[in-house]
């Protein structure tokens, strides 16, 4: 596991303008596992790229199903100040509780990972405030 902890630990300390975006974060977490034949260390690098990936997607999908809610509440709130008839069913947050669901279950993924990787709990914060940063929005 020594190359995945460093691989993790250089992406730490970089500079954080070095890092495009959260899909170029997560290939360093690859640098110089990607050709290896199957060993622990690959399976668990891959899967933890593939993880920071999916959370940062998963956060993204947040994002979507808030902005999805705050139209419907305020095309609502509009039909309100209007005097018109309101209609129950259309503000929804199943999506947007799903989308949570699936966002928490992917940050265990990656922190469970990170730590058999031999990151501490300060590094693994560090990484969740780094992906947080490089996460694009949707406005």
């Amino acid at each position: 596991m020594e190359k995945l902890k460093t691989n993790l630990r250089n992406l730490l300390e970089a500079d954080f303008s070095r890092h495009r975006d959260v899909f170029n974060l997560a290939t360093e977490v690859l640098i110089g596992l990607e050709n290896e034949n199957e060993t622990p260390e690959t399976k668990i690098a891959h899967s933890l790229f593939d993880a920071i990936w999916k959370y940062s997607d998963s956060r993204q999908d947040i994002n979507r199903a808030m902005n999805q809610l705050i139209g419907t509440a305020q095309r609502e709130q509009s039909r309100l100040h209007e005097g018109r008839l309101l209609e129950i069913g259309w503000i929804n947050p199943k999506q947007f509780e799903e989308a949570v669901m699936k966002t928490r279950n992917l940050w265990d993924r990656v922190r469970s990972l990170a730590y058999i990787s031999g990151l501490d709990y300060e590094e693994i914060s560090r990484l969740e405030k780094l992906i947080h940063q490089l996460t694009e929005y949707d406005k």
